[in-house]
Protein backbone atom coordinates (compact mmCIF):
# COMPACT_ATOMS: atom_id res chain seq x y z
CA UNK A 1 0.00 0.00 0.00
CA UNK A 2 1.36 3.42 -1.00
CA UNK A 3 2.22 5.87 1.78
CA UNK A 4 0.15 9.08 1.98
CA UNK A 5 1.71 11.95 0.06
CA UNK A 6 3.11 14.76 2.22
CA UNK A 7 4.23 18.10 0.80
CA UNK A 8 6.30 20.56 2.83
CA UNK A 9 6.09 24.26 1.98
CA UNK A 10 8.89 26.54 3.14
CA UNK A 11 9.52 30.25 2.58
CA UNK A 12 12.83 32.07 2.27
CA UNK A 13 13.01 35.83 2.77
CA UNK A 14 16.60 37.07 2.91
CA UNK A 15 17.44 34.13 5.15
CA UNK A 16 19.47 31.76 2.99
CA UNK A 17 21.58 30.51 5.93
CA UNK A 18 18.50 29.51 7.97
CA UNK A 19 16.91 27.93 4.91
CA UNK A 20 20.01 25.88 4.11
CA UNK A 21 20.30 24.73 7.74
CA UNK A 22 16.67 23.60 7.71
CA UNK A 23 17.15 21.78 4.40
CA UNK A 24 20.20 20.04 5.84
CA UNK A 25 18.08 18.67 8.70
CA UNK A 26 15.46 17.49 6.19
CA UNK A 27 18.09 15.37 4.45
CA UNK A 28 17.72 12.92 7.38
CA UNK A 29 13.94 12.61 6.89
CA UNK A 30 12.82 8.98 7.17
CA UNK A 31 9.39 9.33 5.53
CA UNK A 32 9.54 8.23 1.87
CA UNK A 33 6.60 9.95 0.12
CA UNK A 34 7.67 13.55 0.77
CA UNK A 35 8.03 16.51 -1.59
CA UNK A 36 9.28 20.02 -0.85
CA UNK A 37 8.06 23.30 -2.31
CA UNK A 38 10.57 26.05 -1.59
CA UNK A 39 9.37 29.63 -2.18
CA UNK A 40 11.71 32.60 -2.32
CA UNK A 41 9.40 35.30 -1.00
CA UNK A 42 10.83 38.51 -2.45
CA UNK A 43 14.42 38.24 -1.23
CA UNK A 44 17.07 40.55 -2.59
CA UNK A 45 18.77 39.29 -5.74
CA UNK A 46 22.00 38.83 -3.75
CA UNK A 47 20.35 36.66 -1.12
CA UNK A 48 18.46 34.63 -3.70
CA UNK A 49 21.63 33.96 -5.68
CA UNK A 50 23.46 32.86 -2.53
CA UNK A 51 20.60 30.44 -1.84
CA UNK A 52 20.58 29.08 -5.39
CA UNK A 53 24.32 28.38 -5.41
CA UNK A 54 24.16 26.23 -2.27
CA UNK A 55 20.85 24.41 -2.65
CA UNK A 56 20.95 20.59 -2.52
CA UNK A 57 20.65 18.90 -5.90
CA UNK A 58 17.10 18.62 -7.19
CA UNK A 59 15.62 21.55 -5.23
CA UNK A 60 14.45 24.34 -7.53
CA UNK A 61 12.98 27.35 -5.71
CA UNK A 62 9.90 29.20 -6.93
CA UNK A 63 10.58 32.93 -6.83
CA UNK A 64 8.09 35.68 -5.99
CA UNK A 65 9.47 39.08 -6.98
CA UNK A 66 7.69 41.03 -4.19
CA UNK A 67 7.34 39.76 -0.62
CA UNK A 68 3.78 38.53 -0.06
CA UNK A 69 4.14 37.92 3.68
CA UNK A 70 3.92 34.54 5.37
CA UNK A 71 0.26 34.04 4.47
CA UNK A 72 0.63 35.11 0.83
CA UNK A 73 3.83 33.14 0.34
CA UNK A 74 2.35 29.99 1.85
CA UNK A 75 -0.81 30.38 -0.23
CA UNK A 76 1.36 30.66 -3.34
CA UNK A 77 2.92 27.33 -2.33
CA UNK A 78 -0.48 25.79 -1.57
CA UNK A 79 -1.68 26.57 -5.09
CA UNK A 80 1.37 24.73 -6.44
CA UNK A 81 0.78 21.83 -4.03
CA UNK A 82 -2.85 21.56 -5.11
CA UNK A 83 -1.76 20.28 -8.52
CA UNK A 84 0.15 17.44 -6.83
CA UNK A 85 -2.95 16.22 -4.95
CA UNK A 86 -1.30 15.69 -1.54
CA UNK A 87 -2.90 13.95 1.42
CA UNK A 88 -1.18 16.28 3.89
CA UNK A 89 0.72 19.57 3.77
CA UNK A 90 3.23 20.80 6.34
CA UNK A 91 3.72 24.57 6.57
CA UNK A 92 7.27 24.92 7.82
CA UNK A 93 9.32 27.95 8.89
CA UNK A 94 12.83 28.10 7.48
CA UNK A 95 14.28 29.00 10.90
CA UNK A 96 13.63 25.48 12.17
CA UNK A 97 15.46 22.20 12.53
CA UNK A 98 13.49 19.04 11.76
CA UNK A 99 14.18 15.66 13.46
CA UNK A 100 14.38 12.63 11.13
CA UNK A 101 11.15 11.01 12.40
CA UNK A 102 8.90 14.08 12.51
CA UNK A 103 7.08 13.71 9.20
CA UNK A 104 6.62 9.95 9.61
CA UNK A 105 5.33 10.30 13.18
CA UNK A 106 2.83 13.05 12.41
CA UNK A 107 1.58 11.26 9.28
CA UNK A 108 0.99 8.07 11.26
CA UNK A 109 -1.01 9.94 13.91
CA UNK A 110 -3.11 11.74 11.30
CA UNK A 111 -3.83 8.44 9.55
CA UNK A 112 -4.91 6.81 12.81
CA UNK A 113 -7.19 9.74 13.75
CA UNK A 114 -9.25 10.77 10.69
CA UNK A 115 -11.12 13.51 12.63
CA UNK A 116 -7.83 15.27 13.38
CA UNK A 117 -7.31 18.10 10.84
CA UNK A 118 -4.27 20.02 12.13
CA UNK A 119 -1.33 18.57 14.05
CA UNK A 120 1.89 20.12 15.36
CA UNK A 121 4.95 18.80 17.19
CA UNK A 122 6.19 20.04 20.53
CA UNK A 123 8.46 23.04 20.05
CA UNK A 124 11.93 23.55 21.47
CA UNK A 125 14.32 26.50 21.11
CA UNK A 126 17.14 27.06 18.67
CA UNK A 127 19.94 27.18 19.67
CA UNK A 128 19.10 24.05 21.65
CA UNK A 129 18.98 24.26 25.44
CA UNK A 130 19.59 21.50 27.97
CA UNK A 131 16.63 20.23 30.02
CA UNK A 132 14.18 22.53 28.25
CA UNK A 133 10.44 22.07 28.71
CA UNK A 134 8.74 22.39 25.32
CA UNK A 135 5.92 24.66 24.21
CA UNK A 136 2.95 22.50 23.31
CA UNK A 137 -0.78 23.27 23.21
CA UNK A 138 -1.98 26.77 22.37
CA UNK A 139 -5.09 28.50 23.70
CA UNK A 140 -6.95 31.57 22.42
CA UNK A 141 -8.47 34.30 24.60
CA UNK A 142 -10.89 36.40 22.54
CA UNK A 143 -11.31 38.83 25.46
CA UNK A 144 -7.66 39.94 25.24
CA UNK A 145 -6.37 38.66 21.91
CA UNK A 146 -3.68 36.68 23.72
CA UNK A 147 -2.59 33.29 22.42
CA UNK A 148 -0.45 31.62 25.11
CA UNK A 149 1.21 28.22 24.84
CA UNK A 150 1.49 25.76 27.69
CA UNK A 151 5.05 24.92 28.66
CA UNK A 152 4.66 21.19 29.21
CA UNK A 153 4.61 17.84 27.46
CA UNK A 154 1.36 17.14 25.63
CA UNK A 155 -0.70 14.02 26.25
CA UNK A 156 0.21 11.07 23.98
CA UNK A 157 -0.47 10.41 21.13
CA UNK A 158 -1.81 13.98 20.82
CA UNK A 159 -3.56 16.56 22.98
CA UNK A 160 -6.43 18.62 21.58
CA UNK A 161 -6.04 22.41 21.66
CA UNK A 162 -7.33 25.71 20.26
CA UNK A 163 -4.42 26.29 17.91
CA UNK A 164 -1.04 24.99 16.81
CA UNK A 165 2.15 27.04 16.49
CA UNK A 166 2.64 28.31 12.94
CA UNK A 167 6.33 27.39 12.72
CA UNK A 168 5.33 23.83 11.82
CA UNK A 169 1.88 22.42 11.38
CA UNK A 170 0.53 19.56 9.33
CA UNK A 171 -2.87 20.06 7.72
CA UNK A 172 -5.07 17.41 6.15
CA UNK A 173 -5.56 18.56 2.55
CA UNK A 174 -9.33 18.15 2.70
CA UNK A 175 -9.33 20.81 5.44
CA UNK A 176 -7.98 23.40 3.02
CA UNK A 177 -10.65 22.36 0.54
CA UNK A 178 -13.35 22.84 3.20
CA UNK A 179 -12.32 26.17 4.76
CA UNK A 180 -9.83 27.72 2.34
CA UNK A 181 -6.21 28.81 2.61
CA UNK A 182 -4.60 31.37 4.98
CA UNK A 183 -6.08 34.86 5.32
CA UNK A 184 -3.64 37.19 3.57
CA UNK A 185 -4.97 40.26 5.39
CA UNK A 186 -2.62 39.34 8.25
CA UNK A 187 0.55 39.25 6.15
CA UNK A 188 2.46 37.55 9.00
CA UNK A 189 1.50 36.59 12.58
CA UNK A 190 -1.99 35.58 13.68
CA UNK A 191 -2.78 34.08 10.25
CA UNK A 192 -2.29 30.57 11.67
CA UNK A 193 -4.36 31.50 14.74
CA UNK A 194 -7.16 32.72 12.49
CA UNK A 195 -6.92 29.52 10.44
CA UNK A 196 -7.14 27.38 13.57
CA UNK A 197 -10.24 29.29 14.73
CA UNK A 198 -11.90 28.46 11.41
CA UNK A 199 -10.88 24.81 11.72
CA UNK A 200 -12.35 24.54 15.21
CA UNK A 201 -15.56 26.37 14.23
CA UNK A 202 -16.03 23.84 11.44
CA UNK A 203 -16.09 21.05 14.02
CA UNK A 204 -12.65 19.63 13.19
CA UNK A 205 -9.93 18.74 15.70
CA UNK A 206 -6.50 20.27 16.27
CA UNK A 207 -3.72 18.80 18.37
CA UNK A 208 -0.08 18.71 19.44
CA UNK A 209 1.88 15.48 19.77
CA UNK A 210 4.71 14.80 22.24
CA UNK A 211 5.99 11.95 20.05
CA UNK A 212 8.09 14.28 17.90
CA UNK A 213 9.59 17.77 18.08
CA UNK A 214 10.55 20.85 16.11
CA UNK A 215 13.40 23.20 17.00
CA UNK A 216 12.66 26.85 16.25
CA UNK A 217 14.51 30.18 16.38
CA UNK A 218 11.75 32.74 16.96
CA UNK A 219 11.00 35.65 14.56
CA UNK A 220 14.27 35.59 12.63
CA UNK A 221 12.87 37.16 9.44
CA UNK A 222 10.86 40.01 10.95
CA UNK A 223 13.66 41.01 13.34
CA UNK A 224 15.73 41.98 10.30
CA UNK A 225 13.41 44.95 9.70
CA UNK A 226 13.31 47.44 12.58
CA UNK A 227 9.82 47.82 14.03
CA UNK A 228 8.16 45.24 11.77
CA UNK A 229 7.61 42.67 14.53
CA UNK A 230 6.12 45.26 16.91
CA UNK A 231 3.88 46.67 14.18
CA UNK A 232 2.55 43.29 13.00
CA UNK A 233 1.95 41.89 16.47
CA UNK A 234 -0.17 44.90 17.50
CA UNK A 235 -1.92 45.43 14.15
CA UNK A 236 -2.77 41.76 13.70
CA UNK A 237 -3.89 41.25 17.27
CA UNK A 238 -6.50 43.96 16.78
CA UNK A 239 -7.38 42.67 13.30
CA UNK A 240 -7.79 39.13 14.67
CA UNK A 241 -10.28 40.38 17.26
CA UNK A 242 -12.13 42.39 14.61
CA UNK A 243 -12.57 39.25 12.54
CA UNK A 244 -13.28 36.66 15.25
CA UNK A 245 -14.51 38.18 18.52
CA UNK A 246 -18.06 39.00 19.60
CA UNK A 247 -19.16 42.63 19.98
CA UNK A 248 -18.32 42.89 23.70
CA UNK A 249 -15.13 40.86 23.28
CA UNK A 250 -14.00 43.32 20.60
CA UNK A 251 -14.61 46.33 22.86
CA UNK A 252 -12.69 44.82 25.76
CA UNK A 253 -10.03 43.05 23.68
CA UNK A 254 -9.12 45.99 21.47
CA UNK A 255 -9.00 48.31 24.49
CA UNK A 256 -6.75 45.82 26.27
CA UNK A 257 -4.52 45.48 23.18
CA UNK A 258 -4.10 49.25 22.77
CA UNK A 259 -3.91 50.47 26.37
CA UNK A 260 -2.26 47.52 28.13
CA UNK A 261 -0.26 45.56 25.54
CA UNK A 262 0.50 48.62 23.39
CA UNK A 263 1.49 50.73 26.40
CA UNK A 264 3.84 48.02 27.66
CA UNK A 265 5.53 47.83 24.26
CA UNK A 266 5.81 51.63 24.15
CA UNK A 267 7.35 51.77 27.64
CA UNK A 268 9.84 49.09 26.69
CA UNK A 269 10.80 51.08 23.58
CA UNK A 270 11.35 54.21 25.70
CA UNK A 271 13.46 52.33 28.26
CA UNK A 272 15.67 50.93 25.48
CA UNK A 273 15.72 54.32 23.72
CA UNK A 274 14.06 52.85 20.63
CA UNK A 275 12.03 55.97 19.97
CA UNK A 276 11.43 55.07 16.33
CA UNK A 277 9.15 52.24 17.57
CA UNK A 278 6.60 54.64 19.09
CA UNK A 279 5.02 55.95 15.85
CA UNK A 280 5.15 52.39 14.47
CA UNK A 281 3.05 51.14 17.39
CA UNK A 282 0.55 53.93 16.80
CA UNK A 283 0.45 53.02 13.11
CA UNK A 284 -0.18 49.38 14.08
CA UNK A 285 -3.17 50.38 16.24
CA UNK A 286 -4.70 52.48 13.48
CA UNK A 287 -4.12 49.93 10.71
CA UNK A 288 -5.53 47.09 12.80
CA UNK A 289 -8.62 48.99 13.89
CA UNK A 290 -9.44 50.26 10.40
CA UNK A 291 -8.37 46.98 8.73
CA UNK A 292 -5.80 48.72 6.57
CA UNK A 293 -3.22 46.78 4.51
CA UNK A 294 0.25 46.29 5.97
CA UNK A 295 2.21 49.53 5.79
CA UNK A 296 4.41 49.50 2.67
CA UNK A 297 6.99 51.74 4.35
CA UNK A 298 8.73 48.67 5.78
CA UNK A 299 9.56 47.33 2.34
CA UNK A 300 10.84 50.35 0.42
CA UNK A 301 14.12 49.76 -1.30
Amino acid sequence: MKSPKVILIMLNWNGHEETLNCLKSLEQNTYPNTDLILIDNGSTIENFQKLQKRLPKGIIPHRIEKNQGFAGGMNFGLHIAEKEKPDYVILLNNDTEVPPNMIATMTEIMEEHPKLSVLGPEMYSLPKKENETPLSTGSINLWTGTTPFEKKHAVSPFESCDFVHGCCFMVRWTTFKDIGFLDEDYYAYYEETDFCVKVKKSGKKLGVTPLTQIYHEESVSTKRVSGLLEYLMLRNRILFLEKNASFFQKIFGISYSVFIYGSKRALRAILYRQFNILPILLKGCIDGFFKKPVWSGFFKE
